[in-house]
Formats: structure tokens, C-alpha cells, sequence
């Protein structure tokens, strides 16, 4: 009976994707906000673009990515046996993007920092940071272990993925999203949005480096596994 009452309470898959749907306009009308209120003006065209594509990528990995309860509660939750070292590093990324170098770069556009770019570059931009989101979006598809923070989900039979994006890096998540923003600063116009993108990556390099070494001392079949797919971030590099 108390089995039945609970599952009872579990959302069904589209309502859980409506409330992420939902709360994704939530934040892009509040990003909206503070990226026209720091530039001064609505008519900042890169602004309106910066923002569009923003929003199509957040949704399109909402549709993408399957919800289910024992997922959200890995994308959200801190648990004991998260990595000590990744309850610091986690939180500045997610901080930072996308708030971080959007603030910059408004205020770079109301204060004219920045010379900023050819269009041709600003074009090529967009294309290589929706490649590099969707990248990302992907890898958060087909990894049912994907999650916010570093911790071997022992309970859940967690064991090395090797399919889809992880065929090329090890690290796909990490790889997409440090591509996307690098990209940002040139939709943004403005070479100061660089600042915080820089530490985003440094940060994501770090983490990238210390959940690799989690995982070949502790994970079952990832050491077989970087014998397959050598590169972490960067294929043929690092």
C-alpha cells in the first residue's frame, strides 16, 4: 500500500518535463533582464541572438535528455560520498555560466570595452557553440550516470560508458560545454567575457583531470576503457 501511495506521487515524464521547460523560461527571462538592463538599451541585435540561441540549446537539451526520478536526483542533490574537492569546484561553473560572462559581456556592450568582431567570426561562433552544447547534450543522453557532481553511484550499477560521444573523448560533457563557452564571448561581442570563460574552462580542466583519476581507481571497466577512447577533452591532444 505505501509502495502504491508513492509511485503514485512520481510525476510522469512530460509533467517533469514541463516543470524543466517552465523553469528554463523562468531564467531566460531573468537573463534577458539583466543582459538589457546592464547594456543599456534592447536594441543590441548580438544581445537578442546571444539570448535566442541560449534558449533554444536549454531546451532542446530538455527535450533531449530523458528525466526520470533517479536522474534528477543526481543532477540536483548533494550526496555524502560526492568527492570532497568537486562540492567546491561544481559550484563556480554553475555560478558563472551562463551569468557570469553574460554580465560582462553586456556591460562591455554599454561602455564600448570592446571593439568587437567580423560577423563572419560572430557566424562561425554560433554554429561551433551549438555544435559544442548539443555535443554536451548529447553525452547527457546517453549517460544515465551523468550527473552534477563526482561520485561513484555504486548503488545505481554504475560502470563506464562507452557509446555515442564517448567513442571520442572521455569527458564529452565537459568537452561540449567548454567549446560552447569559448564561442559565447564572440556572439557576445566582447573580448572582456573572455575573463570568466577562462576561469569556467580552468575549472572544468581541473575537474576533468581529478573525476578521470576517480575513475580509473575506482570505477569497474574504465580502465579497459580509456585504452579505447584515449583523449579526455581534446582528440589527439590531451
Amino acid at each position: 500500500m505505501t509502495e502504491s501511495l508513492r509511485d503514485s506521487n512520481l510525476e510522469s515524464p512530460a509533467v517533469a518535463k514541463g516543470k524543466i521547460i517552465f523553469r528554463i523560461l523562468i531564467y531566460l527571462v531573468f537573463l534577458g533582464i539583466v543582459l538589457f538592463l546592464l547594456a543599456g538599451t534592447i536594441q543590441w541585435t548580438m544581445g537578442w541572438v546571444f539570448l535566442a540561441v541560449f534558449g533554444i540549446l536549454t531546451t532542446f537539451s530538455a527535450f533531449l535528455v530523458p528525466v526520470n526520478e533517479e536522474m534528477k536526483e543526481e543532477r540536483t542533490k548533494l550526496k555524502e560520498d560526492v568527492k570532497q574537492w568537486d562540492k567546491y569546484l561544481a559550484g563556480i561553473p554553475s555560478l558563472l555560466f551562463p551569468l557570469g560572462f553574460t554580465v560582462v559581456g553586456a556591460l562591455d556592450y554599454r561602455f564600448g570595452w570592446s571593439g568587437g568582431f567580423p560577423l563572419w567570426l560572430t557566424m562561425v561562433a554560433i554554429i561551433i557553440g551549438m555544435a559544442g552544447y548539443m555535443f554536451s547534450g548529447w553525452a547527457a543522453k546517453v549517460n544515465r550516470f551523468y550527473a552534477r557532481f563526482v561520485r561513484i553511484q555504486t548503488e545505481r550499477g554504475h560502470h563506464a560508458i562507452t557509446n555515442g560521444p564517448y567513442q571520442v573523448v572521455r569527458h564529452p560533457g565537459y568537452a561540449g560545454l567548454i567549446v560552447y563557452c569559448l564561442a559565447a564571448p564572440v556572439m557576445l561581442e566582447s573580448y572582456w567575457a573572455f575573463v570568466p570563460v577562462g576561469l569556467i574552462v580552468v575549472i572544468l580542466v581541473v575537474r576533468t583531470a581529478l573525476e578521470d583519476k576517480t575513475l580509473i581507481e575506482e570505477l569497474p571497466g574504465y580502465s579497459a576503457y580509456i585504452q579505447q577512447t584515449r583523449y579526455r577533452l581534446i582528440p589527439g591532444i590531451w
